[in-house]
């Protein structure tokens, strides 16, 4: 088992006071690009589309550079292990994690990590799978996986003689070479220390997990968890050492000489051609230069032209799957791209398919397995399939990879998208047109009318709301009475939950969805008080799902009590809704979250979408704040910072380039090679006055900072800085010899604020300070202090 962190939950804090503990897990669809109406590149914050594009193709930087790729959408394409489809508890499994992925002789081999089995009886044991699908969702139904079994059906495990491969000891890649397949495990792990202490690499034959044998186990810091690419006779190995407290090295080795350790050649510097190697793992610098790394997954998609690498992450990085990506093996590797946070509302992981803990959401999410509920899920081992990539119209980039979930304790699929940022993409809009989600009778004040029945008759009564329920407990037979009630319905454009109470024993209330069983909600063995439960649905808008009550229990507590089923949406009205109409919110905004609330300050009123807000005052009327642009703004304080309230939508630069709010204090501009920055005060208006981004300062690349040397402030731009002090009002300092003098160590603390700009003078420029001035001799370019 390689349980992440327990989790902050991302919802929580500053935006969770926004959505409330719901919402704020609500999110964006995905789907391929120009399959419904135009609407903005995800993340970006744009609020407009270009020509649709959809005959362009991917194509790389022709100057040789890495390309500018943003991640476009995520989402969950499904549970791979533990479901109808691939019911693992015929082969011995409950639960596993991992999945790393290799190819071998036309199948596509998954190898899990520590299994969950029934009653324990082989806990913590290794599995290997494979499947022949050549497409996953929507292209087709989800993988259909064949365990490595033995005589009896039962999973096959690896097994070392001599070597521990129990629990957190885990393969974590698989090579075929020939007939041979090898697969590196990690061992020696220390829950003390937190640390492995041997790298392991065995071969078999094929897939004879029963015939697997040692090649050799080495000691290692740096090659704990590796994933391998081989060019040609050569393999590249990429590895990581501390448990997930590891930046990323690299050695290579010809592949027939892998067993050999000694052969192994560790990456010492440079990049592309200039990438030096020698022996020794201790010579070994890192190729990846961050802190957080552990199970990682690196693969070649040739068709593109790039490597890509994923991992999970924390600090230093932000929380989350990441992938970087590379023309060469031997990188350099792109800064990180996180594509995939649990908690991030357009992700759509707790609460959607990861569990998020019950005493701090206050609800049962139907996720959690039982006596687990107050775990948090997780993500981790995130391991590339390169099968199942895509180039889709528009030059979208497909990318398709398992992940597990800490609690359930399972394998998902899911999919990344990426595009350039001039990628246009098109969110799928589902459920629109529909009407609103309904239950026939969900009081049951009609008796069952509206519902499916089977096996005995359940009862019925009314709670202390008013509103009906029905139990599965009825006498004579008491907790022996079985059977089902089940109704279907359809998730409309606006509906975000399915909310209910649920009492009673351990017999189940479901939601299924085309027959895989999608949340599971029980009793915990008490009748009072009730449980309140919230079953997210916004990931199944436009879709047909089924809400079962199901008792097979006979035993003690073997009933369920389950009532006042109700769909949440939300309203737009008045001012906001006026706005939503105009911008055609359905498509730049998506559906709302939560009905029209008041700001904590009482002057305004907001409603947040699934891709953006609207806010509204008196003052200033309703706009539109969204993507990248609102990211920034919620981390300055709302309209409680240091801007206020936005005072226009979200617009598009003069040039093209970038996206901007103004607000009443300020304004936020974003670009996708800056990011979103605020300008504030008198900075901001000197800004505006020497051309805004169009002047030779550019965009913003910082946000207003204190300056260190004395009491002030300072801007960074693309094209120099804009200081200020009260004493010395705001004076913009341009790129060039002049500045990088001031920024020489000593000299602003010596030389003050600027008290003038940049002005001609015989030879040159000069600046003058509030204890000094520099000359730059413009021959020279050399710079003077006085």
């Amino acid at each position: 088992m390689r349980d992440v962190n327990e989790g902050k939950w991302k919802g929580a804090g500053a935006g969770g006071r926004r959505l409330g503990l719901l919402a704020v897990l609500l999110g964006l669809g995905c789907g391929p690009a120009g399959t419904s109406p135009a609407a903005p590149p995800v993340g970006s914050g744009t609020a407009e589309r270009v020509d649709s594009g959809l005959d362009a193709s991917f194509s790389l930087p022709a100057d040789g550079s890495l390309p500018a790729l943003r991640k476009l959408c995520t989402e969950h394409l499904g549970q791979l292990t533990d479901t109808k489809v691939n019911p693992s508890l015929n082969v011995g499994i409950t639960g596993t994690d991992l999945g790393a992925t290799f190819e071998r002789d036309g199948k596509l081999v998954f190898i899990f990590g520590d299994s969950w089995t029934p009653g324990g009886t082989r806990q913590d044991q290794d599995s290997i799978a494979w499947t022949t699908a050549t497409s996953v969702p929507p292209a087709g139904p989800m993988p259909k996986l064949t365990w490595v079994t033995d005589a009896h059906g039962q999973f096959v495990a690896p097994r070392l003689s001599g070597i521990n491969l129990q629990g957190m000891n885990v393969p974590m890649e698989g090579v075929p070479v020939g007939s041979k397949t090898y697969v590196f495990f990690t061992t020696g792990w220390n829950p003390s220390t937190q640390k492995y202490s041997h790298s392991v690499l065995a071969e078999m034959d094929g897939l004879n997990v029963a015939g697997m044998r040692t090649t050799h186990i080495v000691p290692s810091s740096k090659f704990i968890n590796v994933s391998v690419v081989v060019e040609g006779t050569t393999a590249f190995i990429y590895g990581s050492g501390d448990y997930r407290q590891s930046p990323v090295y690299l050695a290579k080795v010809e592949l027939a000489r892998m067993g050999d350790r000694s052969a192994w050649m560790y990456y010492r510097g440079g990049s592309g051609t200039t990438a030096t190697f020698g022996p020794g793992e201790s010579s070994a610098v890192p190729i990846v230069q961050t802190s957080c790394v552990g199970e990682l997954s690196v693969r070649k998609w040739s068709k593109v032209g790039l490597y890509f690498m994923a991992y999970n992450c924390g600090a230093p990085e932000p929380r989350g799957i990441t992938l970087r990506w590379a023309r060469s093996v031997n990188g350099p590797w792109s800064a990180p791209l996180v594509i995939f946070d649990p908690g991030k509302d357009q992700d759509r992981g707790y609460e959607h398919f990861i569990h998020a803990r019950q005493s701090v959401v206050t609800y049962d999410d139907g996720l959690s397995e039982p006596g687990r509920e107050e775990e948090w899920g997780g993500e981790y081992g995130p391991y590339l399939i390169p099968r199942y990539f895509e180039e889709e119209p528009g030059g979208v980039l497909s990318l398709v990879y398992t992940m597990s979930s800490w609690n359930p304790y399972q394998v998902h699929l899911m999919r990344t998208r990426l595009g350039l940022p001039e990628t246009p993409y098109t969110p799928p809009l589902g459920g629109v047109g529909l009407p609103r989600s309904a239950l026939t009778n969900p009081d049951f004040t009609q008796g069952f009318t509206g519902w499916g029945r089977s096996g005995d008759a359940f009862g019925i009564f009314t709670g202390a709301d008013g509103r009906g329920r029905v139990t599965t407990y009825l006498q004579p037979k008491g907790d022996g009475l079985t059977g089902a009630i089940w109704q279907d319905f359809t998730v409309d454009a606006t509906t975000r939950e399915l909310g209910f109470f649920v009492h009673g024993g351990d017999a189940q209330v479901r939601l299924l969805r085309g027959g895989e069983v999608i949340r599971t909600t029980r009793g915990r063995r008490t009748n009072s008080p009730e449980l309140p439960v919230t079953w997210t649905l916004s990931s199944y808008r436009g879709e047909t799902l089924r809400l079962l009550v199901e008792d097979t229990l006979t035993g003690p507590w073997g009933f369920v009590g389950a009532g006042a089923f109700g769909f949440r949406g939300c309203e737009v009205k008045g001012d906001i809704k006026a706005k939503y109409d105009a911008v055609n919110g359905p498509v730049l905004l998506g559906t709302c979250l939560e009905g029209e609330s008041a700001t904590p300050d009482g002057v305004g009123r907001f409603n947040h979408f699934e891709r953006g807000s609207i806010y509204w005052t008196p003052g200033t009327g309703a706009h539109v704040v969204m993507g990248a642009i609102r990211e920034k703004w919620k981390a300055l304080g709302w309209e409680a910072g240091v801007l206020g309230y936005p005072t226009t939508d979200e617009l598009t630069t003069p040039d093209g380039r970038g996206r901007y709010n103004h607000f009443e204090r300020g304004s936020i501009y974003w670009t996708p090679e800056t990011g979103a920055h605020s300008v504030q005060g008198v900075i901001h208006g000197r800004w505006a006055s020497l051309g805004w981004e169009t002047g030779f300062l550019g965009y913003p690349v910082s946000d207003e900072e204190n300056t260190s040397f004395a009491p002030g402030k300072v801007s960074r731009f693309q094209g120099g800085h804009v200081y200020f002090s009260p004493a010395t009002g705001a004076k913009a300092l341009g790129a060039g010899p002049l500045l990088t003098r001031y920024l020489q160590a000593g000299v602003a603390q010596t030389l003050g604020f600027p008290t003038t700009e940049a002005y001609p003078v015989t030879g040159g420029r000069r600046v003058d300070f509030e204890r000094g001035s520099l000359v730059e001799n413009s021959s020279t370019g050399t710079v003077s202090q006085y």
